[in-house]
């Protein structure tokens, strides 16, 4: 190839080309058809593989007749040899360069050729999965010995101006995922040359897994089914890697270290998933009596997954809910033939119920931070004394929901969830274990609803807490966590709350400091009934109820010809609210009473009491239907403004459609004018109703003949 084109006669005479090792002059010279610039030579004397030849070129001339001064150029027949399993391998991996330590601020995955042979990379593919095409990586000889950094084209010139030349940029780099991921080194036939499965705990140091750092494989030249997590490691090189060169921790030493269980999750009652620390023989994973689970016995099948790390065991009958079980593993070693220790690991099958796992601490506001980071986080307890798998089950709050990782809960243990890249922030610094959940929900400081639910959305807890929980008010502006008090009383709410009194600020993952007994032995009662349609209703209870029982339309009685309801819905999370679909519409002027029977619950088993009330089709208010009829300007001291309504009418009035507010004497026109209820009151004939401020109602309790003033649930401003 020369820099211009050339003149076809001089370009296409033999003698004008010689090349070395008595090689000689070509038989044949051919300009390109279409690209004139290139020359096309055939020698009658073979290449020997391997060897540097020099060609020499004189005598040819440009299109303008100028001819070259004598010239060299080097080049080197390869004989074509395959590339074979293992011959080159996957050596380096910089799957997240930030913060940047003294690198490129570029992935990129260095290659390895342990092999005796020379290689072209031309014809090889780098994917991320193992269905995917991959990015083909081109024209490049690798020597034996030698090393190559693979990298996207457009990051090339970051390592050229870091002095790092054996670098081949390629299109459609796989992106190598923080966390973990899946790299194949194939050929264009999909024929695998090598892979690595890695994950973020192959680093084994928690500092260098958050950024800055390559994973360096330890023994490239091991047993060929030795790649994983006990032969990779984090670089100790101060620059963060080795891209190009013997990478840092390369060692020939012998693998002693023996393989272990990671970890034993029931998929369901008859399949149980075993992972390993280490890759392991399919062969051995395959072979259902190598595996023993006590009053099971061995599975009917055994599968291995996730490239030999997992096996799923198929059983021969059904684990029994609510069981302790220990697994015994034989017959199984690492490739370098060390044998499982210990071999086995205790596992339960349990079916987790609504408040099995509850929320039990929360730190919404960490800011300024006592001893403790500065970070959200929230605290589950398991009050089962069996384990609890929590892999996708999900964490949300009003508006955002995220799957939990692959998180076993101890019995009567702790666990602590907060958000990506904090979970180094926690264990090191304070030596407390979290998990991190990707983009986790924020916690807000005045008050949210947080839900955790399983794999089948059921919800396992839920707290609807505000700032007023922390009962101090010195506490309530950051630094403290809220925290449970009663985690045998898990519905509640305020009352079962408080600011931690720890001195560090809170107790993530150990026993709340507020720790006590504060049993629930209030029944719930039927706080209002809410028309919603002619043949719609609403029923709002004083506390969350169990939802199944909430859900059971024979447990509502009506009068009036109604019968059952047609359609129950119990409104989730906190199930204070359940929707009934009537057998028939209710009509205009007629009061209806609903009963609700004594089978339905709170969530610690205390039956409703006073579960009937009236309700009817509401009518649309006219002027002076409903009046003010007293006022309470100037309270004692403790005491509460509050204002009274009379409805004088023969109708039922709902105070949805009603606002209160102030008048301006000067202008009359109204001001500050305020909702009384989100979801609705009714206001039946000649009754009367009592309207407060509802941040007083929150904090304050009267005496029982101002019991109504204060019942809190829906409104904006004030409350009945």
């Amino acid at each position: 190839m020369f820099n211009e084109p050339v003149e076809v006669v001089s370009a296409q005479t033999v003698s004008n080309y010689n090349a070395d090792n008595s090689i000689g002059n070509p038989n044949n010279a051919t300009r390109d058809a279409s690209n004139f610039s290139l020359v096309h030579l055939s020698f009658t004397t073979p290449f020997t593989n391997a060897a540097l030849n020099t060609l020499t070129v004189s005598n040819v001339q440009d299109l303008a007749l100028n001819a070259i001064t004598s010239s060299t150029t080097n080049f080197t027949y390869l004989a074509p040899v395959t590339v074979g399993y293992k011959n080159i391998v996957i050596n380096e991996l910089f799957a997240d360069p930030s913060p940047v330590i003294n690198l490129t601020n570029a992935e990129f995955v260095e290659l390895y050729n342990r092999s005796s042979n020379t290689f072209n990379l031309n014809g090889l593919r780098l994917a991320d999965s193992y269905t995917a095409t991959g990015a083909a990586l081109g024209n490049y000889v690798m020597a034996p010995n030698s090393y190559v950094i693979i990298c996207p084209i457009a990051d090339t010139v970051q390592f050229t101006t870091l002095g790092y030349m054996n670098k081949l940029g390629v299109s459609s780099f796989p992106t190598l995922n923080n966390s973990g991921d899946n790299i194949y080194l194939k050929t264009n036939a999909g024929v695998f040359i090598d892979s690595v499965n890695y994950k973020d705990t192959w680093y084994k140091d928690a500092v260098k897994k958050d950024g800055g750092y390559t994973l360096e494989q330890i023994n490239p030249n091991l047993n060929a089914s030795c790649s994983q997590i006990n032969n990779w490691i984090a670089s100790s090189d101060a620059d963060g890697g080795t891209p190009g060169f013997v990478n840092s921790v390369y060692s020939l030493a012998p693998d002693v270290i023996p393989p272990t269980i990671n970890s034993v999750t029931v998929l369901d009652s008859l399949h149980v998933s075993i992972c390993f620390d280490d890759a392991i023989a399919s062969s051995q994973l395959s072979l259902a009596s190598n595996y023993t689970i006590t009053s099971v016995g061995s599975p009917t099948l055994a599968t291995p997954t996730s490239g030999n790390m997992c096996v799923t065991l198929s059983l021969s009958s059904k684990l029994i809910n609510a069981t302790n079980y220990t697994i015994t593993v034989s017959g199984i070693n690492d490739c370098s033939g060390n044998i499982l220790s210990p071999n086995t690991k205790a596992f339960s099958y349990y079916k987790a119920k609504p408040y099995d796992v509850v929320i039990n601490e929360l730190m919404p506001d960490p800011d300024p931070a006592i001893d403790l980071p500065n970070e959200e986080y929230v605290e589950l307890k398991n009050r089962t004394n069996f384990s609890i798998n929590l892999k996708n089950w999900s964490f949300a709050s009003l508006t955002s929901s995220k799957k939990l990782p692959d998180i076993t809960i101890a019995p009567n243990g702790y666990v602590v969830l907060s958000g990506t890249g904090t979970a180094n922030t926690f264990s090191i610094n304070y030596g407390i274990p979290s998990y991190e959940v990707a983009s986790f929900p924020s916690l807000l400081n005045d008050g949210t609803t947080l839900t955790l639910r399983d794999t089948n959305n059921v919800v396992i807890s839920s707290v609807s807490y505000s700032s007023t929980w922390y009962n101090d008010v010195n506490k309530s502006d950051g630094g403290w966590s809220l925290e449970q008090i009663d985690a045998n009383n898990p519905c509640g709410g305020q009352s079962n709350w408080h600011a931690s009194t720890h001195p560090n600020g809170g107790t993530p993952a150990y026993a709340n400091s507020v720790a006590g007994t504060n049993p629930d032995n209030s029944s719930p009662t039927l706080d209002r009934v809410i028309v919603i349609t002619a043949d719609t209703i609403a029923l709002l209870f004083t506390e969350p109820l169990d939802s199944i029982t909430l859900s059971n339309p024979l447990n509502y009685l009506f009068d009036n010809g109604l019968t059952s309801p047609t359609y129950v819905k119990a409104i989730a999370p906190q199930f204070k609210k359940v929707i009934l679909k009537l057998s028939s519409s209710i009509q205009l002027g007629t009061i209806y009473n609903v009963s609700v029977l004594n089978g339905i619950t709170d969530c610690v088993g205390n039956a409703l009491i006073n579960g009937s009330l009236p309700f009817a089709l509401p009518e649309a208010p006219f002027a002076n239907d409903v009046v003010i009829n007293e006022i309470l300007f100037d309270p004692n001291t403790g005491g509460v403004d509050f204002v009274e309504l009379y409805n004088r009418s023969s109708k039922t009035i709902n105070l949805k459609d009603l606002r209160l507010g102030s008048m301006d004497t000067l202008t009359s026109t109204l001001k500050d004018t305020e909702i009384l209820t989100e979801e609705g009151y009714l206001l039946f004939p000649e009754s009367y109703v009592t309207i407060s401020e509802r941040d007083f109602c929150k904090t304050t309790i009267l005496n029982s003949k101002f019991k109504r003033i204060f019942r809190c649930a829906e409104f904006t401003k004030y409350e009945y």
